[in-house]
């Protein structure tokens, strides 16, 4: 990472915590996040994916800007590298494009075939600086479930399975507790 300073750090995390707004809405897209800051360093759009084949991230996030002249020489924050193919929507790296950005800070690039590196080359073109890698990491955890079918053309399955010393589920008289842990049960159900 080359030209990163704190505020996009913060900025990026920004655009993560919007991203997990779409948890179980998605599915089987990435969850994605992204925010647009004006020249002067003012937040001036934001969005995420709300629900699989609607307007994604970066669309939202263009659409909730209320004056367009502040796009010229903005910054955007986006947790994916954005889609650079027709699906159930248009690619937002072409609609980015049509834009003034001064420069699009992306956490990762997408491992779909259909975009990988299709996304910045294209709005690279344009002559708009991209920067990419930026809290990485946070955003391959986040997405996790999407790398896993990206990467294995499986679905990501979590098995778990509780059950007490005896062999037993519940107690004699039919009275079930708890025997899982606090921290297991918040990722299954």
């Amino acid at each position: 990472m080359h030209d990163v300073s704190a505020e996009d750090i913060k900025r990026m995390r920004r655009a993560l915590r919007l991203a997990e707004k779409g948890k179980g809405y998605v599915a089987p897209n990435p969850l994605v996040g992204c925010v647009i800051y004006s020249r002067e360093g003012v937040l001036i759009g934001q969005g995420y994916h709300e629900r699989y084949g609607q307007p994604h991230a970066e669309i939202n996030a263009l659409r909730s800007v209320k004056d367009r002249s502040d796009l010229l020489d903005a910054t955007v924050y986006v947790t994916l590298e954005p889609c650079s193919h027709h699906g159930k929507t248009p690619p937002c790296a072409t609609e980015l494009a049509k834009y003034p950005f001064k420069r699009i800070v992306v956490a990762m690039t997408d491992p779909n075939p259909q975009v990988n590196g299709n996304g910045i080359a294209c709005l690279r073109s344009k002559g708009i600086s991209v920067v990419t890698g930026v809290l990485e990491e946070e955003a391959r955890k986040l997405n996790e479930v999407f790398l896993f079918n990206m990467q294995f053309g499986k679905p990501y399955v979590i098995l778990k399975v509780a059950q007490t010393l005896d062999g037993y589920i519940a107690a004699p008289d039919g009275d079930s507790r708890w025997i899982s842990g606090e921290e297991a049960r918040k990722r299954v159900h």
